[in-house]
Formats: structure tokens, C-alpha cells, sequence
């Protein structure tokens, strides 16, 4: 079966779940005998071995859909032009400013995305359409974000195939948004539904969610627990001599940095904890920096900056030298998420979590057995927890064991290639009969 992903990319600046994901997924299916392959839009994609999205070219590139988004002339100029604006150091550079949108233009542009053709970017629609069909024809499309909803028309009718969609945490980021562009984007991905052959969430509490919100047939929402090749994150050989709680996340406010640092600060104070040290991995946005700023100048009021490490975990190697160094993770979202990938990733290397009981991470951890949630309601909870932890050797020794046994059982990457596989193949399978009658 021929497979393409249409991904939203985020270049390099920080730890993209999503575009990791998309990797994961796409590398397991190719494992198991299918032809499947990533076009990337917007920004290139994060890859920690490697592009996926291979020589794909960027469609809708963050310059030309701002451009077309905020001035009409943009919306018809010449390819030439377009071209120069999708230049991969313009990109860069643009991948690094994301996030300085206000919210009002960010709405505006979202919305705008969701309509697809009947949107400000129509130009970037036409030329996707134009590449996709001079080449090989896929037997299945996949959106990797209910965000490129407006697409699924287009690519239907353009292709002749059935486009599958991903549902992966959008629900945080729509909610976030000011009225009147809540409501709107809300409507406008209902309305692109009805072009979707079949949904893929990745746990159940996210499938209810927008099985609710979106008033979707539920036997077209099905439930993949993302997977992850085991053997990429081996086991480490022990603790790290120095105690440190770990936060592996893009740094800003929903993630819940500033959570961790409360928590962090109040465990110095008890004398068993006083040099415990705080490793911060993950990257930011250019609008994350007041934020970030603030959580450093707390630190060094109270005399903890010494025992702080800011890795980079953008690439594998690094990934598996900050866990290694991570006695125990936290990454104490403040909304519900589609999935924690660092989880998994976590729990494979052996080292134990504390998180929120918000949705997903009770329904991961139950099988991944790698950690233990708090009541995110109890604004001492964090604290304690890691207090706990922090102080018994054997019970992180069990959630390591159970922990990396956990995903070789329940999230492996072929397993969650043929789960993925099954499912698009059951839509081209739908798709096909409907054509016949």
C-alpha cells in the first residue's frame, strides 16, 4: 500500500511530539513492507535519525501562508516569488520567530487553513494538488493534524483516494484561541469531516473528546497507541551520581515549566534535597523567552541556578544523554494532550515519570508501568510525588523495569505500524466499494 502523510512541520526548535511521531510511524510502515513517505508543510519536520519527508519540497511555506493570509497581492503572485519566500534559511529564520503571532491573526490564519481551497491559501492548495498528481498516486492519504482538515476535500476529489485523519491534541490549542476565531475554526473542522474516511486518535480519552466535540460516528474514530522501536532507547547502566528531576517538553507555560520549578525550589529547601539539580531539555518558540527568562531569575533568587542544566535533546543521541542523566522526569502539563511520547521514550531508557492524573498520562502509564500520577487539582501534589520518589531507590528500580518491559509489551513500533496499517487499509477498502456502486 502506497501511504502519504501530509505533515505540519516546526523545524528544529524544539521537541515537536508531532513531527516525531509522523517519523515513527512512517519508518514502521515502510518496515513492514508498505511504500510510505512524508510531505512536509509549513516548516521543514523534525526528525531525531534523519528527514522522513526525504525530497519532498515544503508546501504551504510559513512565509507565503502569513503573506497570503495578511496582504491579497500575495495570494496571486508569481511562482518565482513563492519560491524565493519558501527559501530554506527564510524558513529557518521564520521557524525561529513562530509563536510571535498575536492571537486574533493566528485565529484569522488558522481559520483561513481549515477552508481549504475557500481559503486564503488557495494558491498553496492548487500546487500541492499539482504535485501530488504528477507523481505516483497514493492508495491513501494521511493528515497528521485535524488542523489540515480543509485539505481532505480537495485531495479526495483530486486524487480519487480516501484521506485519513490524525487527531492528536488540537482541542487545546482551538480552545486556546479568542472568539470569535474559536467557534469558527470549530465549525469549519466539523465541516470538513464529512470529507474524512476514517479518524486515529491515540488513546481513548482523546477519542471521546472529539467524538463529542466534533459529533463524529464513533466507528470511524479508532484508538492507535503510538509505538516506539525499543531497541533506539537502550537501557542505562544506572542512576546518574547527582540527583536531578528532569523536564523534557517545549518551555513554555501549557507544558508547565513553571510547575516544575515551584516543585523543584520547595524540594531544596529540605536539607536531604538541597544540591538536587533541575535538567531542562526540549527548546522554545521566540515568544517563549519572556517566560523562560522569568523561570531563570526565580532560580537565581533563590540561589539554585548552579545546579541547573540546560540540554539540547533535539537529536537521538542527545535525547538518550539527557535521560541518562535524569533520575526521575516530570512534565507537568497543564491541559490534556493527545499523547507522551517522552513517556515511552523515558520509560524504554529506564527512567522513572511523575505527571499530572490530566488525560492521557493515567492511560499510558497504566501500561507502560514506568510512573506514578498526582492529583493536578493538589498544588502540592508534584511536590510530593517527586519527594517520594527522590527518596526510594527501590521503587524507581521497579517503575525501570516494569517501565521498559511496559513498551516492549504494549508500545511496539511494529505492532503500531500493523495497527496504523490495518486501519487505512479498512478506509481504502471502504473508499473503493463506495466507488464501485
Amino acid at each position: 500500500m502506497r501511504i502519504l502523510y501530509i505533515t505540519p512541520g516546526t523545524g528544529d526548535n524544539f521537541y515537536c511530539e508531532n513531527c516525531l511521531r509522523d517519523n515513527i510511524v512512517v519508518k514502521g510502515l515502510n518496515a513492514t513492507g508498505h511504500q510510505a513517505s512524508i510531505v512536509p508543510l509549513y516548516l521543514p519536520v523534525q526528525a531525531d535519525t534523519g528527514l522522513a519527508a526525504g525530497d519532498a519540497p515544503i508546501f504551504f511555506g510559513g512565509v507565503n501562508v502569513y503573506l497570503q493570509q495578511k496582504l491579497g497581492i500575495f495570494r496571486h503572485s508569481p511562482r518565482w516569488l513563492d519560491r524565493l519566500l519558501d527559501h530554506p534559511r527564510l524558513l529557518e529564520a521564520a521557524g525561529r520567530m513562530s509563536g510571535m503571532t498575536n492571537n486574533r491573526d493566528l485565529g484569522a490564519l488558522t481559520h483561513s487553513m481549515l477552508l481549504g481551497e475557500h481559503g486564503h491559501q488557495a494558491k498553496e492548495v492548487a500546487r500541492l494538488l499539482g504535485f501530488l498528481t504528477g507523481g505516483a498516486r497514493p492508495d491513501v492519504v494521511v493528515l497528521a493534524s485535524s488542523l489540515l482538515i480543509g485539505l481532505a476535500e480537495p485531495l479526495t476529489r483530486g486524487l480519487g483516494v480516501p484521506v485519513v485523519c490524525q487527531l492528536q491534541g488540537e482541542s487545546g490549542f482551538l480552545d486556546a484561541m479568542p472568539p470569535p476565531w474559536r467557534s469558527r475554526c470549530w465549525r469549519a473542522m466539523a465541516a470538513g469531516c464529512h470529507h474524512v474516511a476514517a479518524f486515529i486518535t491515540v488513546s481513548s480519552y482523546y477519542r471521546e473528546l472529539m467524538i463529542r466535540r466534533l459529533a463524529l460516528d464513533p466507528q470511524r474514530v479508532h484508538v492507535v497507541h503510538i509505538g516506539l522501536e525499543v531497541d533506539d532507547f537502550p537501557p542505562r547502566a544506572g542512576e546518574p551520581p547527582a540527583a536531578a528531576v528532569g523536564f523534557l517538553s517545549r518551555l513554555c507555560p501549557m507544558k508547565g515549566l513553571d510547575l516544575l520549578v515551584d516543585a523543584w525550589l520547595d524540594l531544596r529547601r529540605q536539607p536531604r534535597f538541597a544540591r538536587l539539580q533541575l535538567h531542562l531539555a526540549g527548546g522554545w518558540l521566540g515568544s517563549d523567552l519572556p517566560y523562560i527568562r522569568t523561570q531563570l531569575r526565580r532560580i537565581k533568587h533563590a540561589g539554585g541556578l548552579r545546579d541547573v542544566r540546560l540540554r539540547d535533546a533535539r537529536r537521538r543521541e542527545d535525547k538518550r544523554r539527557f535521560l541518562a542523566g535524569c533520575t526521575v522526569l516530570s512534565t507537568p502539563a497543564r491541559d490534556p494532550e493527545g499523547y507522551g511520547l517522552f513517556l515511552l521514550e523515558a520509560a524504554a531508557t529506564g527512567v522513572p515519570v511523575v505527571q499530572p492524573d490530566t488525560p492521557p498520562f493515567p492511560e499510558i502509564l497504566r501500561q507502560s508501568g514506568n510512573g506514578v500520577v498526582y492529583p493536578a487539582a493538589d498544588p502540592n501534589g508534584l511536590r510530593d510525588a517527586l519527594g517520594v520518589l527522590l527518596s526510594d531507590p527501590t521503587a524507581r528500580s521497579r517503575l525501570a523495569r516494569q517501565g521498559r518491559a511496559g513498551v516492549a509489551a504494549h508500545f511496539d513500533l511494529a505492532a503500531y505500524a500493523r495497527r496504523t496499517a490495518g486501519v487505512l487499509d479498512e478506509a481504502a477498502a471502504f473508499s473503493a466499494a463506495r466507488s464501485a456502486r
